[in-house]
């Protein structure tokens, strides 16, 4: 289990906001292609070709002209090496996560800023709308009730993690840019039904044709960080349990934590007698923690000690992510996480507003 910070976290509600490389780099890097779709062949002058967007590096031709290079897009940092208290070198290592969309919880929320009788969050969360008495006759022109509530989801953000020596780049995997695209259709072995969401592989009917499944809208996720405060210490309970306890480190200048005593006043950690006290060092600053909304063509990498919740993806699916980072194998280097209390939330009205067949789709598949 990770260490449980000792004070409540604050009560904070957060808007996602979109996420571009300017208002990410406080955190480390968006990867996305400057180009754009309609640029179907390798231009034939490189300097005059107008990017929407700075780019790390020059442009250059590669494969005999046939591409356009762009090196490097993102650091990719290794400060094992005279930083980490084990002295353990570490390697460079590529793996998958296969995440699979988050359950959201309902909150009551004041419904001046939504649709009401027939809108989004009707469909959302099965008509639970609660029109307060007398205030029928007051919907505005677009019809909504100023003074309606409904039940709006909410992520609950509960743990953050970081990484103190490398950085980490999420790369998804068939996740299109777009909003909405057309998926293969897989059919029933048993009927030949044609039903549910595809993985990618064509159905074929009976008489030998395939067939594309309607549109579908693309799964989104949440890239969820706070700035570090460094130089600080954060009290936090940990269970003598905990296999990470085991490589923590006496000496708090070198590790994230250090044991300073057991608790025995049950005031913290559900009361219980046997938890170890530590202190969390550059613990996360929670009261300035952001989120953003990231769509297939992006990527992102988080700059080391970049504190941040684990994936969050939202939709009628799963996305895979490759993840590349450095590691040693040494748990508490490689990987150390701070969990707090309820307070934060992310409230994703905004999404319920924008798109309705997105928030369709969570509410059977999310299980919301």
């Amino acid at each position: 289990m990770a260490p449980t910070l000792v004070s409540s976290p604050p009560t904070l509600r957060i808007t996602p906001e979109p996420l571009t490389p300017q208002s990410f780099a406080p955190f480390g890097t968006v990867i996305t292609t400057p180009f754009p779709r309609d640029l179907l062949g390798a231009p034939n002058n490189l300097p005059s070709l107008k990017l929407p967007h700075r780019v790390p590096a020059t442009p250059v031709y590669a494969n005999q002209g046939s591409a356009v290079k762009i090196s490097p897009i993102a650091p990719l940092a290794n400060g094992y090496e005279n930083a980490c208290p084990s002295g353990k070198a570490a390697q460079a290592r590529l793996s998958m996560f296969a995440c699979f969309p988050r359950k959201l919880r309902r909150e009551k929320q004041q419904a001046a800023a939504h649709h009401t009788a027939t809108g989004v969050n009707d469909i959302l969360l099965n008509g639970k709308i609660k029109i307060n008495k007398g205030q029928q006759d007051g919907d505005d022109d677009d019809g909504r009730d100023a003074d309606a509530e409904f039940e709006g989801p909410v992520f609950d953000v509960r743990i953050l993690e970081r990484h103190p020596f490398t950085t980490q780049t999420f790369i998804p995997l068939d996740l299109s840019s777009q909003k909405r695209v057309l998926r293969d259709r897989v059919p029933d072995k048993k009927s030949h039904d044609w039903k549910g969401y595809g993985e990618g592989d064509v159905g074929i009917t009976l008489d030998g044709s395939a067939e594309q499944d309607e549109e579908q809208e693309e799964p989104i996720f949440l890239v969820i960080v706070a700035p570090t405060l460094k130089g600080q210490s954060a009290a936090a309970t940990t269970s003598p349990s905990n296999k990470n306890i085991n490589s923590v480190s006496s000496d708090p200048t070198t590790n994230i934590m250090s044991t300073i005593g057991t608790l025995s006043d049950g005031s913290v950690n559900e009361g219980s007698s046997n938890s170890n006290r530590v202190l969390i060092r550059d613990p996360p600053d929670l009261e300035n923690l952001r989120a953003f909304i990231a769509r297939g063509g992006q990527a992102v990498t988080y700059g080391p000690g970049t504190w941040h919740a684990p994936m969050v993806v939202l939709g009628p699916r799963r996305v895979d992510f490759v993840v590349v980072q450095y590691v040693n194998g040494v748990n508490d280097e490689d990987c150390q996480e701070a969990a707090f209390k309820d307070g934060i939330v992310v409230d994703l009205k905004s999404l319920t507003e924008e798109e309705d067949e997105l928030w369709d789709d969570l509410k059977k598949l999310s299980k919301l």
